[in-house]
Formats: structure tokens, C-alpha cells, sequence
């Protein structure tokens, strides 16, 4: 009876035991007393399943941009009035002054400027007036200067603008000289001696190139002027002179000298009488048309240079490899000529027809006794009958 109490305390001690440890007393394969039993495993809990991304809400359109207002235009800067008279000083010694010579052999009749703008400069209708100081010397009639007689006069060019002046003077010789000295005609320079001094008239015709002269041209003829460079000054395309200088022959120097006819024309040129003027230069004694070939062809032994043709052809525009240097010449067919020059820039008012047919009044030249003659090109004829004439000498000078 004993050991059955005895046995029942124990058994509930145990209990007691594996309640106090947490463990379960249920036996798994193994009921020994004193040993654990091992817990079942419980099934694995399965995957949560993520919920689906509630879709977002849709971007609201962006407003539009309201235009923005166009700036107010900002009222011009005003000159002030040192600058007002820097505008009239400028239009004054850069155009007004200019406009003269220091001596006059005749009445050029000039038409003087009365308002001068400079985009450069920012200013516009600086207004220029005259004043001469000996009216029966150099009268202003309206805007036109007039050489009256023989004397010296003082011109008073002012320049106002915005109610600044500035003022400037200049002092002008006339000496008229009567046109009724003997002078020949341009036919008569040509057959004239070599040596022999020349007094001729004619229309100051267009430059020459690569020569510091111009072609002197009447209804008689044309021949080549070589002069100095204050004469050129003093010239335009158009003015009527006489003029003295020595008719001659250039010929190549050389041993034995050159059988070529060579150049004919008249050196050391001055003005004696010049009357100005915008006159058309003749083509009463210019010999006709001519084909680039028939210009080439031209017989060197004979004089040609007193001699105008009209040829066309194309104007070629050419750089040279390796130098970097531009050539110009005409073409026609297999025949090509070049023009009289040391540079193709003495030729650059020609260099905007590169490529296009033109039409030009030509003269032969052999300043150099070439086996052929070259051409300088005095003008180009346009379709509508105008010319653009050769001013290389008087615009560089």
C-alpha cells in the first residue's frame, strides 16, 4: 500500500515538473519517464498573397502657360550733346571737306551734299551748308559749287545736327584756264613720232590696270595715258581734259630687242585744262565685235593698242594649289585669254561674274612684248545696254 502512495507522489511530481518546463508530457515514440517528448511540427502557414497596387490616380493636365507680354520697345538712347557735336564734326571733315580740291582749272560745276547718316556711327541727316568767302571767285548756288574766275577763295563747310554745330574751312585756288590753247586730237597722238610732245583733248576714259593711267578717248580714237598718281587724284571717269605728255612706243628691252610692235601711248602726262564734267566717253572709232578667237589671232607685229573691240566670253575664276593664289581669264570654246595685270585682284569688279557669259569692250595691250596681246577690259556691257566701267586706278587712289 505503501509504495503505491509512493509511486502516485512521484508521478505527480513529474506532472508538475514538465508543467513548470513548458513541455509536453505526451510521449512521441518514447515514454520513458525523464525524457522530453518532441513536440509535433505544425504544417507550414502558406504564402501570403500581396494585394494588387491600387492603380494611380490620372496626372491632372498642366495648366496652360498664360503668353507673356511683349516688351515695351525702350525709347532710343538720346545723343548727348558732346556726341551731338562729335556727329556734325565727323559729317563735316569726312564728308563735307571732301568733297573738294585744293585747286581747280576750270568749273566742275559740283554737286555738294546737304544731308550726310552714318549707320556705323549711330547718327542720321546731319545738315551740311556752304559759305564761300568770294562768291565772284567760287560761288554756292543752291547745292552746286561753281569756279567763276581766276583767284582764291575760302569755303565754310558747317555741320549741324540737333542744334549743335561744328564748322570747318577750306581754302581753294581757281586758275581758269581758257580752253583756247592749240590741242590735237586723239588720231593725231597716235600717228605722231615717237618723242614728240603731244597737247591732246578727250574724255578721261576708263583705267587702265597695272599702269598708273587711264584711256584718253574723243570720236577719234583711244590711246593709253601713263601719269602720275596727284594727277589721278584729281580725275574721273568722265572728266573732259587736255592734257600734255610724250608720245611713244614701249617696247621690250631685250638683246636682240623684241620684233614685236610693242605698246603705244602717252607718258608723263599732266593735265593743263580740265573741265570736268560726267561726260559718256565716245565708241564712234571702237572696231566692232570679235570672237576670242579672233582677238588671239590678233597679229602682234601690228598696233592694236589704239584699238577698242566687243567680245564676250566667260568669265573663269581659278585658285592656284599650293600657292593659294586666284587667277582670272576669259574662255570661249578651246580658246582662252588672260587679262593684263599682276594681280586677279585688280580685276575683283569682274570677280561676281565667275562662271556667267558677259559681254566687253576689250583693248589689246603688249606692255611686256608677248608673242600674243592680252586684253584689259575698259567695261562690261549689260543685257540692258548700261555699262559697268574699269575704275580700278581711280578708286584705289
Amino acid at each position: 500500500m505503501f509504495k503505491k502512495i509512493l509511486a502516485l507522489l512521484l508521478a505527480i511530481a513529474m506532472l508538475l515538473s514538465f508543467a513548470a518546463c513548458g513541455e509536453d508530457p505526451v510521449a512521441t515514440g518514447n515514454n520513458t519517464p525523464g525524457t522530453s517528448a518532441t513536440a509535433p511540427t505544425s504544417p507550414t502557414s502558406p504564402t501570403s498573397i500581396i494585394a494588387p497596387t491600387a492603380p494611380a490616380e490620372p496626372t491632372k493636365p498642366t495648366e496652360p502657360t498664360k503668353p507673356t507680354k511683349p516688351t515695351e520697345p525702350t525709347e532710343p538712347t538720346k545723343p548727348t550733346e558732346s556726341a551731338k557735336v562729335n556727329f556734325a564734326e565727323d559729317a563735316v571733315k569726312h564728308y563735307g571737306v571732301g568733297q573738294f580740291l585744293s585747286y581747280y582749272s576750270g568749273n566742275p560745276a559740283v554737286e555738294l551734299m546737304t544731308s550726310v547718316s552714318n549707320d556705323q556711327l549711330g547718327y542720321t541727316d546731319v545738315k551740311l551748308s556752304y559759305v564761300s568767302s568770294d562768291p565772284s571767285v567760287i560761288s554756292i548756288d543752291g547745292n552746286v559749287m561753281n569756279c567763276r574766275k581766276t583767284g582764291t577763295a575760302v569755303i565754310t563747310v558747317t555741320g549741324e545736327y540737333k542744334g549743335a554745330v561744328y564748322a570747318q574751312s577750306v581754302t581753294i585756288e581757281v586758275h581758269i584756264v581758257q580752253d583756247n590753247v592749240d590741242y590735237c586730237t586723239v588720231a593725231d597722238a597716235i600717228i605722231a613720232t615717237d618723242g614728240e610732245t603731244v597737247t591732246v583733248k578727250g574724255i578721261v576714259g576708263p583705267s587702265q590696270v597695272n599702269k598708273n593711267g587711264f584711256y584718253l578717248i574723243d570720236d577719234t580714237g583711244v590711246i593709253a595715258v601713263e601719269t602720275d598718281v596727284a594727277t589721278l587724284q584729281t580725275l574721273e571717269v568722265g572728266y573732259e581734259v587736255v592734257l600734255v605728255g610724250v608720245r611713244e612706243t614701249r617696247q621690250k628691252l631685250g638683246n636682240p630687242p623684241v620684233e614685236h610692235y610693242g605698246q603705244t601711248y602717252i607718258k608723263n602726262a599732266q593735265v593743263i585744262v580740265n573741265n570736268y564734267g560726267s561726260h559718256d566717253y565716245s565708241t564712234a572709232s571702237f572696231d566692232g565685235n570679235l570672237t576670242l578667237a579672233e582677238f588671239y589671232a590678233l597679229d602682234v607685229n601690228t598696233d592694236y593698242t589704239t584699238s577698242v573691240f566687243v567680245v564676250t566670253a566667260t568669265v573663269v575664276v581659278e585658285k592656284i594649289p599650293y600657292y593659294g593664289t586666284t587667277v582670272i581669264k576669259f574662255t570661249s570654246g578651246d580658246v582662252t585669254i588672260w587679262p593684263y595685270s599682276s594681280s586677279a585682284a585688280q580685276y575683283d569688279w569682274l570677280m561676281k561674274y565667275a562662271g556667267q557669259e558677259i559681254t566687253m569692250e576689250v583693248v589689246p595691250c603688249n606692255w611686256t612684248g608677248k608673242a600674243h596681246y592680252m586684253a584689259c577690259v575698259i567695261a562690261i556691257i549689260h543685257p540692258d545696254g548700261t555699262k559697268t566701267v574699269n575704275a580700278w586706278n581711280f578708286d584705289i587712289y
